[in-house]
């Protein structure tokens, strides 16, 4: 796979911000939410829930996402976050990862002090074993606006602090994906 990310991104989600919840909000028919942990639990306490909810991550990517082909991980950092903050972030998402930059964004463009995001995107295959540190950093809230897209099929896998927001090609997948998890679903 090749090309430029923001054509990808355009050709798939035409005017929609990089982010999970802008996402749910514009394609609400095609979009599933998961807890990581069993009853709605929101954070994991220890290993044991960090291991079910890495097991849960990993399943729903591997049923949504496509394995056998690359992916695009994209990131989005604010660019007034803290120095520190942006550090650690490029220590931690950017530089593992390839990240490259890619366009900006903004919540609202007429609103300077809304600022801007920088998207960073790159190229991957999903693997738990290569995610494990962010996916675990994701859920503990230390970062945000990171998800995976397939740009063949156009599904977005977007984990945040409390589950995973899945956006998928169809209304009837959505619905087959919800059935066969029906007892992870979320109904919020």
């Amino acid at each position: 796979m090749s090309g430029n990310f923001e054509e990808i991104w355009n050709t798939n989600f035409a005017g929609e911000l990089p982010a999970g919840y802008a996402l749910r909000s514009a394609y609400a028919s095609r979009w599933v939410r998961f807890h990581y942990l069993p009853n709605s639990k929101r954070y994991p306490d220890n290993e044991s829930e960090f291991q079910t909810l890495l097991k849960r991550v990993d399943t729903i990517a591997r049923d949504g996402l496509a394995l056998d082909r690359d992916l695009w991980m994209v990131a989005s950092l604010h660019d007034n976050a803290r120095l520190g903050d942006q550090k650690r972030w490029h220590k931690d998402v950017r530089i593992p990862h390839k990240l490259t930059p890619a366009f900006k964004w903004s919540f609202d463009i007429n609103d300077a002090e809304a600022g801007q995001y920088t998207v960073l995107a790159g190229q991957c295959r999903w693997s738990i074993e290569a995610f494990d540190p962010l996916v675990r950093q994701i859920a503990a809230g230390t970062y945000a606006h990171i998800l995976w897209l397939d740009p063949n099929s156009g599904i977005v896998f977007a984990p945040y602090d409390g589950g995973i927001d899945i956006i998928l090609p169809s209304e009837n997948a959505a619905a087959s994906l919800k059935a066969k998890y029906a007892d992870w679903f979320s109904d919020q």
